[in-house]
């Protein structure tokens, strides 16, 4: 799987996820309007949806946009974000649907999911879970 694009991809978001991890800022090199600066979500998340998350969930973030505001989740309801990463959309989520919901995020990068956890751990939030697994 090391040359597959499976591969190629698990290797360029498993070491954005070591960088942030190493308290190094990442950044998603895609050189388009859509992804801009990583460490910079400003564009993407307004102060009220980040204050309070760890500076390596907001740096690990690689997203286009904020499904957050889309999807406006609401207390009690089961979410699942695919492609979680570091696991900024499912923290976020987590303020709105309170302790009877659950948001779930799916990623295949080891080194994400690591980031991800430890960061729950840090957070202390009940309503999260983190599973491996592909889209």
């Amino acid at each position: 799987m090391q040359n597959s694009i499976k591969g190629q991809v698990k290797r360029y978001y498993g070491g954005i996820a070591k960088k942030v991890s190493a308290e190094f800022k990442g950044s998603c090199g895609c050189n388009t309007s859509c992804c801009g600066d990583a460490t910079n979500n400003s564009h993407l998340y307004t102060k009220d949806f980040i204050e309070g998350l760890p500076d390596e969930v907001v740096n690990a973030s690689l997203g286009c946009a904020n499904p957050i505001r889309l999807a406006n989740p609401q207390k009690g309801e089961v979410l699942l974000d695919l492609g979680s990463g570091g696991g900024i959309d499912v923290f976020i989520s987590s303020k709105y649907i309170g302790e009877k919901g659950k948001v779930y995020g799916l990623d295949m990068t080891d080194e994400m999911l690591e980031l991800a956890n430890k960061n729950k751990q840090k957070m202390g939030v009940k309503d999260v879970e983190f599973l491996k697994g592909y889209i």
